[in-house]
């Protein structure tokens, strides 16, 4: 007898990538989980190809330009004292800088006259992180 193919719904699918992502994660590990989700055609590349990317990201000029030099000089003692109330000293406190900074203060940091005119003068706000963290704190929780 032949069985019939049942086919899934967008939402189900991807609920069922999900959870059998979770219990190869809980039963294999992370690298397991990751091979995976690459057999599967959900992630397109390794961790070692991330790894590249989140250098590149951390290696941008603008990410270490003088923008972020200019706040890391005008904000010291405020970044020491929040380092010092988190408990974590960062090796490149450009990225507290980042965490910290508001979307509407790096539209005004962007938009000042003086930062106008020199692209490596700008800033950019905690968007991007508050999204990693959000990632991380719920994978945390899970």
């Amino acid at each position: 007898m032949m069985q019939k193919m049942r086919h899934f719904q967008p939402k189900q699918l991807a609920d069922t990538v999900e959870s059998i992502t979770g219990a190869i994660a809980l039963a294999a590990g992370l690298f397991s989980a990751q091979d995976f989700l690459l057999k599967v055609g959900v992630l397109k590349s390794s961790s070692a190809s991330y790894e590249v990317e989140l250098q590149k990201f951390l290696n941008n000029p603008y990410f270490m330009g003088p923008g972020y030099k200019y706040l890391l000089n005008k904000l010291s003692d405020q970044i020491s004292a929040l380092q010092d109330i988190i408990g974590y000293q960062f090796k490149n406190p450009c990225l507290l800088v980042q965490a910290m900074t508001h979307k509407s203060y790096k539209e005004q940091f962007n938009t000042t006259k003086e930062h106008q005119t020199a692209l490596d003068m700008r800033i950019d706000d905690y968007e991007r992180l508050e999204f990693l963290g959000d990632s991380i704190l719920n994978f945390l929780i899970a």
